[in-house]
């Protein structure tokens, strides 16, 4: 069984979906800034993974076959930021992604993607 990376994994929604996933007896792994600062539990492992630094995409995708990319608040531009994101996991072989974008979408009045 392959892994499933999950950007996002330090807040709210990324934390429950991890939660959620090892619950199920899927095998995580969570892409985040800081590695060392994530509590390693239920054998999630924990790999740097940057938006905007693509030289950490590769050690994040290894054995990775579905992705839960979260849409940082802070990052409006989703075409220099995601869109890479994107094409490296498609070209890694990662044959699902689930992307979760903006909360209230509906009462935001500029959506940036």
């Amino acid at each position: 069984m392959e892994r499933i990376l999950v950007t996002g994994a330090t807040g709210n929604v990324g934390a429950e979906v991890v939660t959620a996933l090892c619950a199920l007896g899927q095998p995580v792994v969570t892409g985040v800034r800081k590695p060392s600062a994530v509590p390693a539990a239920n054998g999630v492992e924990s790999v740097l993974c940057e938006f905007g630094r693509p030289e950490t995409y590769p050690a994040a995708f290894d054995g990775v076959s579905k992705l839960f990319l979260m849409r940082p608040p802070q990052i409006s531009d989703v075409k220099r930021y995601l869109f890479p994101v994107v094409d490296f996991a498609r070209e890694a072989g990662v044959e699902h992604i689930v992307f979760l974008s903006l909360l209230g979408v509906e009462r935001n009045p500029f959506v940036p993607h």
